[in-house]
């Protein structure tokens, strides 16, 4: 073999920093473009052939022919390549979780009782409003530039809360069962679609939509079974009705409708339901809300309180 000049070790060094480069990128980065992974193993590749070929590796020594010897080399290489494109192409990376559960709303309003010294003033439970609320946690596995996620077949009245809080969200966009504009009725069904930029590895998302209901019109049609997510590596949806998440629903709401709430000069009642709430404060209003839902045992043995609000209106 023909000695090498300086300028052919140089292309030399080149080629190998090159496939080396490339190989180190792969592995220590947390790529989430398929384009950019493709890229860099055709670089590595190309690279660590057009190194061999300078090397004169492919030179046929006499006791091995040229075909034999190039061969080998193209399948040492390029099975790396290989390897290495299997060890680092992203999987889709989301841990979904998703939980569905009815809730109740109490509410105890009435007029602000005058200051009397040493009189304590008490207001009972007159209302209530119930609620089937479903609750999807997404954490990414992998760092993206951008999710969106889109959920579907919503009512006007249906209220969704996003964290983090920065994500972007559509107003109400209308759908028709036939998938095209119907402008002469109106819409079958909502949906409503998210975009969260700059998620990082491990980030959780979570989406909550809350559903005003009544025991009795409990149904398929009452969970949010219409649920896809988009990411630059992969789509997840959620497209499924389940006959026991139904009745486990409508089980719950008709043991939280049917609890009794007793103040401490009145007997316990049970509360009327008020399917959309009791609107604004009057003029010298006050009111109470708890939200009460059941433990985690789907037979709702027992209910638990949570998040008091008090609001006041003077004037």
């Amino acid at each position: 073999m023909a000695k090498k000049s300086k300028y052919q070790i140089s292309r030399i060094f080149l080629w190998w920093g090159m496939a080396v480069g490339c190989s180190i990128s792969l592995i220590s980065s947390d790529l989430y473009s398929k384009q950019r992974i493709i890229w860099l193993l055709a670089i590595a590749g190309t690279a660590a052939t057009t190194a061999a070929i300078e090397h004169g590796w492919f030179e046929a020594p006499h006791w091995l022919g040229a075909v034999p010897r190039a061969s080998i080399i193209l399948v040492a290489i390029w099975g790396s390549v290989t390897l290495l494109g299997y060890k680092v192409w992203p999987s889709c990376g989301l841990i979904v979780t998703t939980e569905g559960h009815a809730l109740s709303r109490l509410y105890a309003r009435g007029q602000i009782p005058p200051p009397v010294p040493n009189v304590t003033s008490h207001t009972a439970v007159n209302a209530q409003e119930l609620f089937y609320q479903w609750t999807a946690t997404i954490v990414s596995l992998h760092q993206i530039p951008e999710m969106s996620i889109t959920v579907d077949h919503l009512a006007v009245y249906d209220r969704i809360r996003v964290t983090p809080m920065d994500a972007e969200l559509s107003a109400l966009t209308p759908r028709w069962q036939s998938g095209f504009p119907e402008p002469d009725r109106n819409p079958d069904y909502y949906s409503r679609n998210i975009r969260i930029k700059n998620i990082q590895a491990g980030q959780a998302t979570d989406v909550a939509v809350r559903r005003p209901i009544v025991p009795s019109f409990v149904g398929p049609s009452t969970l949010i079974s219409f649920f896809n997510i988009r990411t630059p590596l992969c789509d997840w949806n959620k497209a499924a009705d389940d006959a026991m998440e139904v009745e486990k629903i409508k089980h719950q709401a008709s043991v939280l409708a049917e609890m009794k709430y007793s103040g401490a000069d009145k007997p316990a009642v049970v509360p009327p339901l008020v399917p959309f709430g009791l609107g604004n404060l009057g003029s010298g209003q006050l009111q109470a809300t708890l939200e009460v839902h059941c433990d985690q045992d789907e037979a709702c043995l027992n209910a638990t309180g949570r998040q008091i609000e008090v609001n006041v209106r003077w004037q």
